[in-house]
């Protein structure tokens, strides 16, 4: 935020009058005299409001004492993209710093907030939303009984590093779905962490259609797939090697992703 700063001068013995006030300091006029303040933006800046809270960038006043007035102006902020996000490891989500150095931005850890929403995502810096902090840092790390699960971002006050417009503002991250976001079909994996071939339940499917359950590894790897029809619940067998697998739920309307773990017996 940049500011101008006009100090006035009451004087009773100032023969001039200045009717158009738009000086780089101060003015000295008579006391009782009305003038106009005028604040004009530089390029892609733009007017704030006043010192005394007036919101009107031309406006008259009448000088009754010496006053200090001072224009505040903001960078113009426009088309700021959503910043990347990476999921390296299981339960982690982190800001793509390489990505986001690359777009310009510079920040530190401490300028950062993670989100986990609420309803639909609030709008950015909404100071009336609903959605729950969860955590700060470059990075969030999700408990991993996968209870926090659901849709996340991470919201930013930040600088745009340029030599010649420095731009303040808000910055967010993409959306990062995690398993048991879909607030659609609320599927879900009972329990989602089991031992060795324990049996595990999926239930909230649509009985009406059919639906393909794909079963991989956290490396890629397809190790099972089943199918279910005509029943909202679907019994299977967890894997027999211990990690964590990713449950790909497909059907005509339902294409989302769910997680269990397995634990060493």
């Amino acid at each position: 935020m940049k500011r101008f700063i006009l100090n006035i001068v009451c004087s009773l013995f100032c023969l001039g009058v200045m009717a158009q006030a738009n000086p780089a300091g101060g003015m000295t006029v008579n006391c009782g005299t009305w003038i106009t303040l005028c604040a004009t933006p530089h390029e892609d800046y733009h007017f704030v409001e006043w010192s005394d809270g007036s919101t009107d960038s031309l406006r008259q006043i009448e000088v009754l004492a010496d006053a200090t007035y001072i224009a505040y102006f903001a960078e113009n902020c426009v088309d700021l993209p959503d910043l990347p996000v990476v999921t390296p490891y299981d339960w982690i989500i982190m800001l793509n710093m390489t990505k986001v150095h690359e777009l310009g931005f510079y920040f530190r850890a401490e300028d950062v907030s993670w989100y986990r929403v609420v309803g639909e995502p609030d709008k950015k810096g909404d100071p009336d939303g609903d959605d729950v902090v969860v955590g700060t840092g470059y990075y969030l790390t999700l408990d991993k009984n996968l209870w926090g699960t659901g849709d996340y971002y991470a919201q930013i006050h930040t600088t745009l590093d340029s030599p010649v417009t420095l731009c303040s503002d808000i910055l967010r991250s993409v959306l990062v779905h995690f398993a048991g976001s879909d607030q659609n079909h609320m599927l879900a994996l009972m329990p989602n962490a089991t031992r060795m071939g324990g049996q595990l339940k999926l239930v909230g499917l649509n009985p009406n259609e059919e639906t393909t359950l794909q079963v991989y590894t956290s490396s890629g790897q397809l190790v099972n797939t089943f199918t279910a029809s005509g029943e909202p619940t679907y019994v299977f067998q967890a894997a027999y090697v211990s990690g964590c697998y990713h449950v790909r739920v497909v059907s005509p309307t339902v294409d989302t992703v769910l997680k269990y773990i397995v634990y060493a017996r």
